[in-house]
């Protein structure tokens, strides 16, 4: 079966996981949060970063320091220079908690 021009990419848009697009969309180059990972790739230093809702990750840690204040991509680079792991609302506007440890199940 010949496929029409635009056919590929229609069938792409019916296999998308709307979560993964969501979480490449928020780390986009030219969006603040990708702008605080390029600073923390670009020291070589490293870090752990926790997405999602607090109250539904927060199961998942242990000890840290609860912040719960507004993200800039400079206080991402310097939480990110600590042990632990940062948690980050679902859509990245806030950090919720820096230097945890994260526990799976």
């Amino acid at each position: 079966m010949v496929q029409r021009p635009g056919e590929e990419f229609q069938e792409l848009e019916g296999r998308q996981e709307p979560r993964l697009v969501k979480a490449l969309e928020m780390i986009a180059p030219g969006t603040a949060l990708r702008e605080g990972i390029d600073s923390i790739l670009n020291a070589h230093t490293g870090g752990l970063l926790a997405i999602g809702e607090p109250e539904e990750i927060t199961h998942l840690c242990s000890g840290g320091i609860r912040l719960d204040i507004d993200y800039t991509p400079a206080l991402l680079y310097q939480l990110a220079k600590m042990d632990g792991a940062i948690t980050l609302n679902a859509n990245a506007t806030k950090i919720a908690m820096a230097n945890v440890q994260l526990v799976p199940d």
